[in-house]
């Protein structure tokens, strides 16, 4: 089983297979008003989705980096206004300090190798009053989505892979950032096929993660369960706040 992800190998499938998530962007646009975020930056921004679905909510000047060229290439290809370039999110951000309003992150917490670096970088670009934001899953989250019930193994893997949430405010409060509030969404919806086809894509790093027959058994079940109309999934996340 392989532990490294090529992720400019997968650029097309993911940008082909998977959106933002409506329900992260309603969420966050109901804490931060249209207007008061002139500049936000998303930190690993890969195809791009959630950095511009926000921009159509929020307005305001958008920037973001990720590391991989491919999945830039396929950001622009998509929203050819994003301002997006290449960075490595464990080296200095992109950015000159005091640049932005807010600094987030979706699902890319679980691959930074050090927190308190990351923190501190994400700090020196926002503005005094300025936001972070880290959008991932908590181990009850976890172990209740989706994922969970068809793909056990997915457990054990992501466990070992995400930070707790408690390291991650312990990472927050380390590099300065102060009034650290946790949020939470779940949203539960019939799994249909265009849903299926993206499990049955791997269009989620952890399915690459676990073992074949796991993944085989998993997507049988839910398949059966999707013909059988009874196929519920639960999206699950944790938001992680601070202030600069």
């Amino acid at each position: 089983m392989s532990t490294q992800i090529d992720y400019d190998q997968l650029a097309q499938n993911y940008s082909s297979l998977r959106k933002a998530s409506e329900h992260i962007i309603s969420h966050v646009a109901t804490r931060l008003k249209s207007g008061d975020i002139k500049q936000f930056a998303e930190i690993g921004c890969g195809t791009g989705d959630h950095l511009y679905a926000l921009t159509q909510v929020l307005g305001g000047d958008a920037h973001g980096f990720d590391d991989s060229k491919e999945m830039l290439n396929q950001a622009r290809l998509k929203y050819p206004e994003l301002r997006a370039r290449q960075g490595n999110v464990d080296e200095r951000f992109p950015y000159n300090a005091r640049s932005f309003g807010l600094a987030f992150s979706v699902n890319v917490i679980h691959y930074i190798k050090d927190l308190e670096h990351y923190f501190a970088e994400a700090r020196r670009v926002l503005r005094d009053g300025g936001k972070v934001l880290t959008v991932t899953d908590s181990e009850d989250d976890i172990r209740n989505r989706t994922m969970a019930r068809y793909f056990p193994e997915t457990i054990k893997t992501d466990l070992r892979r995400y930070p707790s949430i408690e390291m991650i405010a312990a990472a927050m409060r380390s590099a300065g950032f102060s009034d650290i509030e946790l949020t939470h969404t779940l949203h539960s919806y019939r799994i249909d096929e265009s849903h299926l086809e993206r499990f049955r894509n791997k269009a989620s790093s952890t399915l690459r993660l676990i073992g074949q027959n796991c993944f085989d058994i998993g997507v049988s079940k839910m398949t059966a369960d999707v013909k059988a109309g009874i196929c519920e999934g639960q999206e699950v996340y944790t938001y992680v706040w601070g202030l600069k």
